[in-house]
């Protein structure tokens, strides 16, 4: 029962943390230390079941160290920590770095030597009012320093490192509030007592910092520091607080000096192996997130066409001179669409016609046109830092602010510039059905989307080409994927930015947007578990 139960702990300890990292990894970095943070993942389903599993080895924690011996649990509980790098390089589809796997071996063999040679006594319950005080302002000293060094760092790694410092020590805090708080309740003091509204305070300071933690770095650089630090700050505020004694032998004196070198050893490799690890993701990050064309890159018009022969040449006409090229999609129309393109088209060496003999739906039909640029920029034709706008043929989008959006787009160096409709002139139950949906695809993006349907959006050409191995979309959920991978991919997006419509159009129905609704879910799911769509042989175009 006591072995089953540890192995479970530490098994769940290890599967909380990656499922924990992952949401908060994602989210924008200015939410860091700040209550944002754990409302923007109070909204992701991942970092819930994370929460979930977390008080699952907790109270299986309980039941070992209730019922088994220090010298047998504590060891197996510390291994949690190489559970969760094995299982954070497995779950992100990356090779098992055996160093950093050996190395978090060694530090919980340190870690787990030094508890149990130190074997601290229980103590008193209770600390004076002006212990907690002092501590107080002990805690508050560190603070500054680890918010200084994580906020001046470059490395993601030594700022995950910081943060998780300091969150190792306020968990131990919460930990002595905790006991505080039993005593004064067993005492009947209850609440009149000061500390179970001090448990409160710390509980949610130490959330919010642990998770800033996991947000700042990988998981290999916050989770051994916490690992290190949370058991070490608990025999040193364990003493200082409710007077529980380590052991004070010749032969104990040894064994925990052995166990803190041995730690001390370990955390060296682990933090020089994230220090290299950084660097490369610097690189490859800088590479791909934002093209070296960034500032002044070209534009790449994508402009999809179903039965729209009235409208498609005016938009053609008003479109090419604001871009550097056109894409135009026919999506199988049945009136005189293609005729008007091709005729519009005549000798034009910028623009150029993919097409369907058949209908598809206007997700095919991006992307269609969005496998062409992946090709392209594959093959170097295309800096990933280029820009792709789509635009609809029928009229409806206003023209007139592409270049704004361009220059917003390159300011902000956004990697996504969704636009919001002005939808004041639309039917009721058309704006209801937009905010349900953007609010549901919020949920799932981790991010605020205000209008997910809209067609009118800027692209950098290297973050569409990542998010297209995510999604294919079917009929009209094209616009709503896109949103949702690029958002959890952790790209730069925004849906704030207000156009105005010239004209109303819509054709979707409720069974689209019941598609919709189901798709955003699958969507966010897949890029959870990392698991890319196989995308489609290079596309060619049609005469």
């Amino acid at each position: 029962m006591v072995l089953a139960a540890a192995i479970g702990a530490a098994l769940c300890y290890g599967v909380a943390m990656v499922l924990q990292q992952r949401p908060a990894a994602e989210v924008d970095p200015t939410a860091s230390l700040r209550p944002r943070l754990l409302t923007e993942l109070a909204r992701r389903p991942v970092w819930l079941a994370g929460i979930a599993v977390n008080v699952a080895a907790f109270l299986l924690r309980l039941v070992a160290l209730g019922r088994g011996s220090l010298v047998l649990v504590q060891p197996i509980l510390v291994s949690g920590l190489v559970v969760a790098l094995v299982i954070d390089a497995v779950t992100a589809r990356t090779a098992v770095n055996g160093r950093d796997v050996a190395a978090a071996a060694i530090l919980v063999a340190g870690v787990s030597t030094f508890l149990v040679s130190a074997a601290p006594t229980r103590g008193h319950t209770t600390a004076p009012l002006s212990s907690w005080l002092a501590l107080t302002g002990v805690v508050a000293a560190i603070a500054v320093v680890a918010i200084s060094l994580a906020r001046r760092d470059a490395s993601a790694g030594r700022r995950a490192a910081s943060l998780a410092a300091l969150g190792g020590i306020l968990a131990v805090c919460t930990a002595a509030l905790t006991k505080q708080a039993v005593a004064a309740f067993t005492h009947g003091h209850g609440l009149a007592s000061w500390s179970p509204y001090a448990f409160v305070g710390a509980t949610g300071l130490t959330v919010l910092v642990v998770q800033s933690a996991f947000q700042a770095g990988p998981l290999a650089a916050s989770l051994p520091m916490l690992s290190v630090v949370e058991p070490l700050a608990g025999v040193a505020v364990g003493n200082r607080l409710f007077h529980e004694r380590i052991a004070t032998s010749a032969g104990a004196r040894v064994e925990e000096v052995a166990g803190l070198l041995t730690l001390a050893a370990a955390g060296a490799v682990l933090a020089g192996s994230q220090g290299a690890r950084a660097r490369e993701h610097a690189v490859a990050r800088t590479d791909h997130h934002v093209g070296v064309n960034s500032l002044q890159p070209r534009r790449i018009a994508v402009v999809p066409a179903y039965n729209e022969a009235p409208t498609v040449a005016a938009v053609l006409d008003r479109l090419a001179p604001l871009v550097d090229e056109l894409v135009v999609v026919d999506d199988g129309s049945t009136d005189d669409t293609r005729a008007e393109i091709e005729r519009w088209l005549g000798g034009r060496t910028t623009a150029r016609l993919l097409s369907f003999d058949e209908n598809q739906g206007m997700s095919a039909a991006y992307y269609l046109a969005f496998s062409e640029i992946r090709r392209r920029v594959l093959d170097g034709d295309l800096d990933p830092g280029d820009l792709v706008f789509t635009v609809d043929a029928d009229g409806q989008h206003d023209l007139d602010v592409i270049d704004e959006l361009r220059r917003i787009t390159v300011d902000e160096r956004l990697d996504a510039l969704l636009v919001r409709r002005d939808l004041s002139t639309y039917p009721a139950l058309k704006r209801l059905g937009n905010w349900t949906l953007s609010r549901w695809a919020s949920l799932w993006a981790g991010s605020r989307l205000d209008d997910v349907e809209s067609g009118y959006r800027v692209f950098r050409a290297g973050a569409l080409c990542d998010a297209l191995q995510y999604y294919k979309g079917y009929k009209y959920s094209e616009t709503v994927e896109v949103a949702v991978v690029l958002c959890r991919l952790g790209y730069r997006v925004r849906n704030d930015v207000i156009v105005p419509v010239p004209i109303y159009r819509s054709r979707t129905s409720l069974l689209d947007a019941a598609i919709d609704m189901a798709a955003i879910p699958a969507a966010a799911w897949r890029v959870s578990r990392r698991r890319p769509r196989a995308l489609a042989g290079d596309v060619a175009a049609a005469p």
